[in-house]
């Protein structure tokens, strides 16, 4: 039996019938071709001309991860939770070797990156004293139809995601502006980096970095440019979603097949997290594949540290890979950290109130969290002076202190919202039907999602006890991740019934077989949804405005500074852009009044710079764009352009205005194509 898995697992039959399967791969593709026929025949053209990227990238998810395993990991690991758990470990090492290597003064590029992946093959099959041959090894990676199954659901997912993303020249909305930007300062300076310049005046980098670190690795390995590899590790990752639910699932609850209902639920019938696309929200999705790996170590130790006899060969070794994964958390997503937190501790209760009888069985489980932690704080110490520099801590403890996470841009969706967007009701209907089918089976390990889920909602909000602190987790980070609760508990329900239904199904082939058509609908049903995800309105930056960017460079001096337009964004605290504007100091070298939205987390040049750049554009913005008065504040701040895109995001419309401007004796027209306007200022 594996460590966290109850002795009643029911697992699938390692294979299946030739003649079964080659049924399931005609039906799959004969309904592939007539639900997303555009996308097939996309792929087919496409993966050929792109294919040593595609070999690239599993190799940069799993050789680390894998050999990572081989050294901490001493118990025996299906390969069906082997490679997932290797693909959330694998994206924690670079930023954990960014960090050290900045220690050591350390630069990296692609030599150094295609060096660390020969070094983790090499740890994946190196003998180590074992009596097996290299040979036996990769023998024993051989996939079950388990892993066949994932790898489809994996494959289909990936085919429609990057089809979905097929015309985006940059990542959607707001956040994907600060996400290229600093995973081009860690291409740009090799790794860490203070200065934000040529792109802001900042001076300090205190945010997660983890999912950056991923994409510089990429663009190491394949040259790809950073603007398309944040879209590619963003698309990756979402497929990816699916063994990360799969292996969650089945060490909570046991079944595999609920773990492969689960896996379909988050790949094809959620729209989280795929929608996260038009959010440029890829940060929290790196932290998700990182939460599960973390949550599954952390349930490995604590069930081994309750065993009898101690194992202390296997306890050090999970207890140094708790820690590695911890502190590649916390370097990954700080509010997701907190869920993972909020996980191993109702885990831990779990365990406290099932399986400890007495104070002896429960030291083992303290004394190797203690030491978990106290590697994860040596491990991230450099990183923690760094959080010193910037305002993270200023900002952290003035969330603390009070409840400003219960005003208005922390509200929840209204119920329509929440039904129509961040889960289904049919996905809502399953997963209450999986709580009373854990609760009649009394599973109390699966139960441990409800718990977990109350917990971090208590977290997130906890003037609900009487505590300050709202806002530090907001309610929309945590709406986003109910997904990782929903799907497990609803591929419990599907199971659960559908193996009811077919129990007087004498022949195992034949309750395959219906489960296999049943999950073939669905699956096609969630693939001609989930080709409807990409929403043009959240695109700031398109085609039109890289046409415009490359005529700025070509026909503006360098010192040309540009006026775009912007809001009052999180309260009116900080200034955003609502169109391709944002992105012209990156893509052109030109100054202009709107830097990334992480000026009110960072230290700048200049004292006060937050409060700065608000009430410039302010001065500005409050003055229509025809009027003198509008022209005067322009050349007191220095500027010599206007800019205006075809996006409008603004929530009460764009200062810039066209239409004024053609009208005005104030402006000069130097470019009008596709949308995009660029005027100068006389």
């Amino acid at each position: 039996m594996q460590l966290g898995q109850s002795a009643t697992d029911v697992s699938l039959p390692a294979k299946l019938p030739w003649w079964l399967t080659a049924v399931i791969v005609v039906a799959l593709l004969g309904a592939g071709l007539f639900v997303a026929g555009d996308v097939v025949l996309w792929s087919v053209s496409v993966v050929p001309q792109s294919l040593l990227l595609w070999l690239i990238i599993p190799a940069m998810l799993l050789l680390p991860g894998l050999a990572l395993l081989r050294l901490g990991w001493f118990d025996s690991l299906a390969f069906s939770e082997r490679w997932p758990l290797a693909v959330g470990i694998s994206c924690v090492v670079p930023p954990l070797l960014l960090l050290f290597s900045e220690i050591l003064g350390i630069r990296w590029n692609s030599w150094l990156c295609w060096g660390y992946l020969a070094i983790a093959l090499l740890m994946v099959l190196w003998p180590f004293h074992q009596p097996t041959t290299w040979r036996s090894r990769v023998a024993a990676l051989q996939p079950t139809t388990t892993d066949m199954v994932l790898l489809l659901m994996c494959g289909v997912a990936l085919m429609v995601q990057s089809y979905n993303v097929r015309d985006l020249v940059v990542g959607s909305f707001g956040d994907s502006y600060h996400h290229t930007m600093i995973a081009q300062l860690l291409v740009d300076n090799g790794g860490l980096f203070s200065s934000w310049q040529p792109y802001a005046p900042l001076t300090t980098f205190t945010y997660h970095y983890g999912y950056h670190s991923n994409v510089a690795w990429l663009h190491w390995l394949t040259n790809v440019p950073v603007t398309q590899s944040i879209i590619i590790i963003g698309q990756v990752q979402t497929a990816l979603t699916i063994p990360l639910i799969y292996l969650l699932t089945r060490r909570l609850v046991g079944n595999e097949r609920a773990a492969l209902w689960a896996a379909l639920l988050a790949g094809f019938i959620s729209l989280m997290p795929s929608y996260y696309v038009n959010w440029g929200r890829y940060t929290q999705l790196a932290g998700h594949t990182v939460l599960i790996a973390t949550a599954v170590t952390w349930m490995a130790l604590l069930h081994t540290a309750l065993e009898r006899p101690l194992r202390r060969t296997v306890l050090i070794g999970l207890s140094v890979l708790a820690g590695i994964m911890t502190s590649g958390m916390a370097l990954t997503h700080y509010r997701v950290t907190v869920f993972v937190v909020c996980f191993v501790g109702t885990y831990g209760l779990y365990l406290l109130l099932a399986k400890v009888r007495s104070w002896s069985a429960l030291w083992p489980m303290i004394g190797v969290s203690v030491v978990v932690n106290v590697i994860t704080i040596v491990t991230l110490l450099p990183w923690l002076i760094r959080w010193r520099e910037g305002s993270m801590l200023r900002v952290g403890a003035a969330l603390a202190s009070t409840n400003v996470g219960t005003g208005e841009f922390n509200n929840l969706p209204s119920l329509d919202n929440l039904l129509s967007l961040f889960a289904s009701p049919f996905l809502f209907v399953c997963a209450f039907l999986g709580v009373g089918v854990l609760i009649w089976q009394r599973c109390g390990r699966g139960l441990v999602l409800v718990g977990w889920a109350a917990l971090v909602w208590v977290v997130a909000n906890p003037y609900l006890i009487g505590l300050n602190g709202a806002g530090i987790i907001s309610n929309f980070a945590v709406i986003l991740a109910i997904y990782l609760v929903l799907a497990p508990l609803g591929g419990v329900a599907i199971a659960a019934i559908s193996s009811s239904m077919l129990s007087t199904v004498h022949a195992a082939h034949l309750n395959r077989s219906v489960q296999m058509i049943a999950g073939t609908v669905l699956l096609l049903w969630g693939v001609s949804e989930q080709q409807q995800v990409v929403d043009p309105q959240f695109q700031l930056f398109t085609q039109a405005d890289a046409a415009a960017m490359k005529w700025i460079v070509e026909e503006t001096p360098p010192d040309a500074t540009f006026f775009v337009n912007s809001f009052g964004a999180y309260g009116n605290s900080i200034q955003a852009g609502s169109d391709g504007g944002w992105w012209l100091w990156f893509m052109t070298d030109r100054k202009s009044n709107l830097p990334p939205i992480l000026h009110g987390m960072e230290a700048a040049e200049q004292p006060g710079y937050q409060s700065m750049v608000h009430e410039h554009n302010e001065a500005i913005n409050q003055h229509s764009i025809d009027s003198p008065e509008a022209v005067s504040a322009l050349h007191t701040g220095g500027y010599t352009y206007l800019y205006d895109g075809p996006a409008d995001t603004s929530p009460n419309g764009e200062t810039i205005n066209p239409e004024m401007l053609a009208q005005s004796d104030l402006y000069d027209s130097v470019y009008d194509q596709d949308g995009v306007t660029i005027w100068r200022i006389r």
